[in-house]
């Protein structure tokens, strides 16, 4: 290979990153069998008498909480059962019951409050619907949202429960008593 040959590297990867000026330093020292070192931009030269070879190095900087952890043993099984019930949970529609109540109590509290703010006895019928009936269902719908509600979140916290049964805790080292 002389110095000026247009031919370009073999690797074509390479072939963007280095110039044919960067390859200068290499060829003055064709006739040494040592690497000529660092030409720019971190890329080193190497003649090995027969072919130029080209290395880039790189810096990588790992993370400080990468370098400080360590491996957790874990079984198949219970990887994938933790996973299945997951998988599971995800595909479960969302109920819209609460929505609903809690829509129907606010709409029961406006009521409510629209027949306190007329001129509605309470002897007619609106009146009885607005002063008697509309409070107690405002009332009813509200609780019965706030045990749903309680009801889904419990069911939440049921189901992480069961899936970190089955995951490992890395910051117990010892090991469990149902290992079998």
């Amino acid at each position: 290979m002389e110095k000026g040959q247009e031919n370009p590297p073999q690797d074509q990867a390479l072939a963007h990153r280095v110039r044919w000026a960067d390859l200068d330093s290499v060829f003055e020292h064709m006739g040494d069998n040592t690497s000529v070192g660092e030409a720019s931009n971190g890329i080193h030269l190497i003649n090995d008498r027969e072919h130029v070879a080209v290395r880039q190095d790189h810096e990588v900087r790992i993370p400080n909480e990468y370098l400080q952890e360590s491996y957790v043993g874990q079984r198949d099984s219970d990887l994938r059962k933790a996973r299945e019930m997951l998988l599971q949970a995800k595909q479960e529609r969302p109920s819209y019951k609460p929505d609903i109540l809690l829509g129907l109590a606010t709409t029961f509290l406006g009521w409510f409050l629209g027949g306190l703010s007329s001129s509605v006895t309470l002897a007619s019928l609106p009146g009885i619907l607005m002063l008697c009936v509309a409070p107690c269902g405002a009332v009813g719908l509200f609780v019965a949202f706030i045990f749903i509600r309680k009801e889904e979140k419990q069911g939440k916290s049921d189901l992480a429960e069961r899936v970190l049964e089955h995951l490992a805790d890395p910051d117990d080292k010892e090991t469990k008593t149902d290992e079998h």
